[in-house]
């Protein structure tokens, strides 16, 4: 598979979020103590740290869902993986957003 403009910019884009959710996460770690992750989205005194860890988690799992359909469109010549892909992506984007 040759890698288009669209690929590695996923591919660029994935790397930049995974670092933002790996700091996010070193940051948490230093504050949660031994409360499970779910603990600490649930109970943080403050909720910057826990949103930025939900917004940055979805991120990266919609990229690399991105990445796949973008993937297998490059490698197969059929754009039906792209757009499935977007399906794919939406509805937990659109449940994380919550009700307006």
């Amino acid at each position: 598979m040759a890698a288009d403009g669209s690929t590695r910019a996923v591919v660029i884009v994935i790397g930049l979020e995974g670092y933002a959710l790996r700091t996010a996460v070193r940051s948490a770690n230093l504050t949660r103590g031994k409360r499970s992750w779910w603990q600490f989205i649930r109970h943080a005194k403050a909720p910057e740290l826990p949103t930025i860890l939900l917004e940055d988690a979805g991120a990266v799992t919609g990229l690399v869902t991105a990445l796949i359909g973008v993937g297998l469109t490059a490698l197969t010549g059929n754009a039906v993986f792209d757009g499935i892909g977007t399906f794919v992506i939406g509805p937990p984007h659109a449940v994380a957003a919550g009700p307006a």
